[in-house]
């Protein structure tokens, strides 16, 4: 593997990172880099790739827990780009809050600035992958704002997070990778993505969730009715024949029905 991972190896790593991120959200004391290492030991990813998702973490974590830094370049604070962003009318939540005080502490590039960067991140300087990734956090505000209307506060972060997420992957499948693309084209497609598969996941669990309490109401009068006319209660295979739903479903519908 050279530059970024296939599919398989993308999806458990993007696995890994969201709980560690969940882990930090919550956990009362801060997560060094040797409790990173443990979550990653046994994923095909390079060492480079590992510092890189390290790094990553770490800025999280430091703003998660409020502690920001400001990270710039040697021109003055450009603080009037930041109102693009406020005016686009996010919720009032601790998330979006801390997310634009972190945009008015960015120092915007210059376009010229922002093609070094890509020149150094394809030559495979990784201190221009961090850097980027700060520039495209406006990016990605504009690139989410189709979804305010349309989203709960909670899954607009993390439609938010998403996109921020996206781009990070993107940018590190290009780190060191020579490819001279149109560089905005593919992260802007990278953060989409993201977001929209976010999306449709949840989508797609929202449904699953009301089609297995549908289900469950189908099986819970399936053992009513099984059982007055057995005088027993019925055999998985016995509810799995009446109701059409297979034995390896009813199980796991069962072991929730218990729950419950």
């Amino acid at each position: 593997m050279k530059n970024g991972v296939n599919d398989n190896l993308k999806n458990k790593v993007l696995e890994i990172i969201h709980s560690v991120q969940e882990v930090m959200r919550t956990a009362d004391t801060k997560l060094t880099k040797e409790d990173l290492v443990s979550f990653f030991y046994d994923t095909a990813i390079t060492t480079q790739q590992k510092e890189t998702i390290y790094h990553y973490l770490l800025e999280f974590q430091n703003k998660a827990n409020n502690h920001l830094s400001e990270q710039c370049f040697d021109h003055k604070v450009q603080l009037e780009c930041v109102r693009n962003e406020t005016e686009l009318n996010f919720p009032d939540t601790d998330f979006f809050r801390l997310y634009l005080q972190d945009l008015q502490k960015i120092i915007r590039c210059t376009k010229e600035e922002e093609k070094r960067l890509y020149e150094q991140l394809i030559a495979g300087k990784e201190e221009s992958l961090h850097k980027l990734l700060e520039q495209w956090m406006p990016k990605v505000l504009q690139i989410g704002k189709k979804y305010i209307k349309t989203t709960d506060p909670k899954e607009l972060s993390d439609i938010i997070q998403e996109g921020n997420m996206g781009v990070f992957l993107a940018l590190q499948q290009l780190l060191g990778s020579k490819q001279r693309i149109d560089f905005e084209k593919e992260l802007t497609n990278a953060a989409t993505s993201a977001m929209d598969g976010y999306v449709r996941k949840t989508m797609a669990d929202a449904d699953m969730d009301q089609s297995l309490l549908v289900k469950a109401a189908l099986v819970y009068e399936a053992q009513k009715f099984l059982a007055e006319q057995l005088q027993r209660l019925p055999s998985t295979e016995e509810l799995s024949q009446y109701t059409k739903i297979t034995e390896y479903e009813l199980e796991d519908i069962l072991a929730m029905m218990e729950k419950k």
